[in-house]
């Protein structure tokens, strides 16, 4: 053993820092300060597996020990074992820096498997949504580079598919679940966006309304004129701002829209009207408004002062025809400069409508075909794919 390298038990006892776990066999290799980057890099050594929570617990006390700095922890073992032997201890370091760079694979972690042999470590599972999730989330080269750094081993990483059983409807399910619990931890874990979230429920009204009840009927937007005085307008809200002013005021400024055209609006508000127009007007909300129509200096175009503002149910299109249609040229997000949909929100409207099938002809790319193909599968839609020629 190196002689210069100290046991990390003996530094944490000597400053009084208390630990409940095994570091008998750790030693701190070196220690370098990043002036530039306030950091503090801590190389660790070790002869013996040591669990990767117990990594992050040992960082964590370095963190309180030397804040504000900030702590970049790593470990480099010596095998004293068979290989075979010592990565069945170190396959749960692997899932655990798995799950902490995917949060959401908690609820398919297990059925991860793996087998090392001739210089090839090849993972796999039995489900055809986790090979996907593992290959689009480039697991195998996170695999490789932490074994390069802890292990000092080159293997070659392997995904393999050829076991996969069919069943993307499910494990689509299964992530989302697992994100909205992720989500509902994170808001559980402060008091404070707890407290907030209430408020907001309170402050939320299924029919809001500013300043007054409209029961005039609106106008297109495109027949607005600088000399129309009031009007009535309905639409959807896009690039919501708000702006503080002097006394406590903010000044929301938001763009409107009725498919015929679009007009900016504008409304000044004290800080109760704030507090209530914040939750329940925000980008995509269905609003009738009534107010001025001026021309903006400020700005340079035509707005309208908002006097009274209800928000409104939209009214959802549908598809009447007894004979369906095929919608077969379609592009998604996947089609650079030619598509913006998401190709999850077409297959819902297609399914809502009563469509039996789909085609999607992205162009130029097949990216998005496997999850597409996934997508439509649970919502048992036929799909057609094709590529379009750039």
């Amino acid at each position: 053993m190196n002689k210069s390298r100290k046991l990390l038990k003996e530094i944490l006892s000597a400053n009084n820092i208390s630990f409940n776990f095994d570091i008998e066999n750790i030693y701190v290799d070196r220690v370098a300060l990043d002036r530039k980057d306030n950091v503090l890099r801590i190389y660790l050594f070790s002869d013996d597996f040591i669990l990767e929570s117990n990594l992050e617990e040992i960082m964590k006390i370095f963190e309180d020990k030397f804040s504000p700095l900030k702590v970049d922890l790593s470990i480099r073992y010596v095998i004293s074992e068979d290989l075979q032997v010592f990565m069945k201890k170190y396959w749960s370091n692997i899932l655990f820096q798995i799950n902490k760079n995917v949060p959401s694979s908690k609820c398919w972690l297990d059925e991860i498997k793996y087998n090392l042999k001739k210089g090839n470590l090849t993972i796999y599972s039995n489900s055809e949504g986790v090979n996907y999730a593992l290959k689009s989330n480039k697991i195998d080269l996170l695999i490789k580079d932490k074994i390069k750094r802890e292990l000092n081993l080159n293997l070659d990483i392997i995904i393999d598919d050829s076991k996969a059983i069919i069943d993307e409807g499910e494990f689509i399910e299964r992530t989302e679940n697992e994100e909205r619990e992720i989500s509902v931890d994170l808001l559980s874990s402060n008091g404070k966006e707890n407290k907030i979230e209430n408020e907001n429920l309170i402050l939320l009204q299924k029919d809001y309304v500013f300043g007054k009840k409209i029961e005039e009927e609106p106008i297109k937007i495109k027949d607005i004129q600088v000399d129309t005085n009031t009007v009535t307008i309905s639409g959807e809200v896009f690039s919501l701002e708000f702006r503080d002013i002097k006394e406590k005021k903010k000044l929301a400024t938001f763009n409107i829209t009725d498919l015929t055209d679009s007009i900016t609006a504008k409304v000044f508000l004290n800080e109760k009207q704030y507090e209530e127009f914040n939750v329940n007007v925000h980008d995509g909300s269905y609003v009738k408004v009534q107010g001025n129509v001026q021309f903006d200096n400020f700005m340079r175009c035509t707005v309208i002062c908002i006097k009274s503002l209800n928000v409104l149910n939209k009214s959802e299109r549908i598809d009447t025809a007894k004979e369906k249609r095929v919608e077969l040229h379609l592009h998604t997000q996947m089609s650079a400069m030619d598509g913006v949909s998401s190709f999850t929100k077409v297959c819902e409207r297609a399914k809502k409508w009563g469509h039996k099938a789909i085609a999607i002809t992205d162009h130029g790319v097949v990216q998005g075909f496997l999850r597409q193909w996934m997508q439509q599968r649970s919502l048992e839609l036929k799909l057609y794919m094709e590529l379009k020629d750039i």
